[in-house]
């Protein structure tokens, strides 16, 4: 019922890719109802500002800015954090996990083994992958499932490399240590990044003070 409903107002192929961001993103949460509330709160968000007196110009303007940037805040922005986070764990977790594969055990193992060592986001989602073949589904399924909701190339290339091991038998250290890194250098480059930035946004800061500042003395003096 709903998909038809839905079909009407948004592409199939829009709703496939909303799922597949929801998946990243960890959670269980229906799209259509994602959806519905986007475009029940720009209306709010409307008659709202309407009803305070911002007229009929930027009323619109701020519903539209709302329902069109909502995803990027709520969505896209919010699977960008999960990413980084899942890439910290990962080089915590991962070379446990290439340990254990060397002393001897098998992928399945290995990933239970170190998934009770080691307790954080991105372990907990190889927790998952052990759950699921505890339910009959076979280590690739689980494993592409996880890929599915593991935002970001550099894990989901490790997990690939699982998969590879588990059909082949191959060694997989050289190629998820090259992953490792390139996370490593990735963190690296984006403190550096940060670290460049503050002059600028602190100069900014300063200068928006002194505007206010000065906004507020010639109010002042105008009205006394």
């Amino acid at each position: 019922m709903k998909d038809s409903i839905a079909s009407r107002f948004y592409e199939k192929k829009r709703i496939d890719k909303l799922k597949a961001k929801i998946k990243m993103l960890g959670i269980n949460y229906d799209p259509y109802i994602l959806l519905g509330a986007k475009v029940i709160i720009s209306i709010c968000l409307f008659v709202f500002l309407l009803a305070s007196g911002c007229g009929f110009i930027i009323s619109p303007i701020v519903a539209i800015l709302f329902y069109f940037f909502a995803g990027y805040f709520f969505i896209d922005f919010r699977i960008y954090l999960r990413m980084r986070r899942l890439e910290r764990d990962a080089l915590d977790y991962i070379p446990l996990l290439l340990l254990s594969m060397e002393n001897g055990r098998n992928i399945k193992n290995a990933i239970a083994a170190s998934s009770e060592v080691i307790d954080n986001e991105l372990s907990r989602e190889f927790k998952t992958v052990i759950k699921d073949t505890e339910m009959g589904r076979s280590l690739d399924e689980a494993l592409k499932e996880l890929s599915e909701r593991i935002p970001g190339n550099y894990i989901n290339n490790m997990i690939l490399s699982l998969e590879e091991a588990n059909r082949l038998g191959v060694s997989i250290n050289d190629s998820v240590n090259r992953q490792l890194t390139l996370i490593n250098e990735s963190r690296i480059n984006f403190e550096k990044r940060i670290l460049k930035g503050i002059p600028l946004h602190i100069a900014l800061l300063s200068l928006l003070c002194f505007i206010i500042m000065l906004v507020v003395l010639v109010l002042y003096k105008w009205w006394t």
